[in-house]
């Protein structure tokens, strides 16, 4: 029998380890209830070791409520301080499953010939209850299933049972471990699609379908984050806002999909530009796009304004060897934040400069310091 123990990882490691950090949180108060529940049905069994164990009763109550209780219960309280449930739920679930089991097997051996089906059906339930009910890595918490299935033959030397019985028992246990692990391994698949649903959800609606870049909801969030960053660094931020000239004659002359082109063309160009830690490109608006630079110079920014503005492309026309040269007007703001302004203002102060551009003509950028005038180039 082939117990399905493979998760497929996401190829994507930095993806794997937000689902990762997700899975845990999301299942750290149902693994501290779900543990707290077999610690409480498993110290519950003392009472049927009262009937059940006969004269051997104290032995039984030593092994289980002297030993595996206690032990059980230290890993429950485990699952309950966050900073162990979240960093090691694998170790946790599997040190649950391996201690219930190996206690359910000691008692199996110890109580009288007649009460071993029912403890065996103890064993059984750890078998199934572990890689289904803990939600952790369900190789881990099969693994230990797996271990407490080797040492049933050790069960079964110490306390022998006709054959037919042994045979069918460990038919039993494969059975109930098979069981645990497939519902296990069909949670974790269905975590994992949900997963991976939310985040192409979170990513449609921060990016913009036709470039491919971050949108104005995105961009706007990044630029808050980044403006508290650069506050308490004390280093300059700059912003240039750009508006392809003439987009709706180019859509006019060359036909519909070519302001596609030219959008998705400077939305390259600017994705290019965008290479530090915290420079984003983004579309912000119908033909409006946003580069956040992050420690740059004013020099720079007035630079790299005036390099695109003055062409990012060219679109073939068509029937002709000609092509139509593609230009913006941009607009640039740079600034020092200080604690008594807003990264709204840095907005402002782009598309000031961007309408000072605009009036200027095609292919033209503008330049302004926030306290300070706007410079045309």
């Amino acid at each position: 029998m082939q117990l399905p123990l493979r998760v497929q990882p996401f190829p994507e490691s930095g993806l794997e380890m937000r689902y990762r950090q997700w899975f845990r949180e999301r299942h750290r108060c149902a693994n501290q209830a779900a543990a707290l529940a077999a610690l409480l049905v498993y110290a519950a069994f003392a009472v049927v070791d009262l009937g059940a164990g006969g004269e051997r009763w104290q032995t039984l109550w030593i092994i289980r409520l002297g030993l595996t209780v206690p032990l059980l219960a230290a890993l429950t309280a485990g699952f309950a301080v966050p900073r162990l449930a979240l960093r090691h739920p694998e170790g946790l679930g599997f040190g649950f499953v391996l201690v219930a089991g190996l206690g359910a097997l000691i008692l199996y051996t110890q109580v009288p010939s007649p009460a071993r089906d029912l403890y065996f059906t103890g064993v059984v339930l750890v078998m199934s209850f572990g890689p289904a009910g803990l939600r952790a890595d369900p190789r881990w918490t099969a693994g230990a299933a797996l271990l407490v299935l080797a040492a049933y033959p050790v069960a079964l030397w110490l306390a022998p049972v006709p054959w037919p019985h042994a045979l069918a028992s460990v038919l039993y246990a494969l059975g109930a471990l098979a069981l645990g692990v497939s519902v296990g391994q069909w949670l974790e698949r269905n975590e994992r699609q949900g997963f991976l649903l939310e985040q192409r959800l979170q990513r449609l609606a921060k990016t913009d379908p036709l470039t491919g870049l971050p949108n104005r909801r995105a961009f706007l969030a990044h630029l808050e984050s980044e403006w508290r960053r650069a506050l308490r660094a004390g280093t300059p931020l700059a912003l240039l806002v750009f508006d392809v000239d003439r987009l709706q004659a180019i859509n006019e002359a060359l036909g519909d999909t070519a302001g596609d082109r030219a959008l998705k063309r400077l939305a390259a160009v600017l994705k290019g530009h965008a290479r530090r830690p915290g420079d984003l490109a983004a579309r912000i608006g119908g033909d409006e796009f946003a580069l956040l630079l992050s420690g740059s110079s004013e020099a720079r920014a007035r630079e790299l304004a005036a390099e695109v503005a003055a062409g990012f492309g060219s679109l073939p026309q068509p029937g002709t060897r000609r092509a139509v040269s593609l230009t913006a007007s941009a607009g640039a703001a740079t600034t020092v934040p200080t604690p008594d302004q807003r990264p709204q203002l840095l907005m402002t102060h782009a598309h000031a400069a961007l309408a000072q551009a605009r009036a200027m003509g095609r292919g033209r950028a503008a330049h302004k310091t926030l306290g300070g005038d706007a410079d045309a180039a």
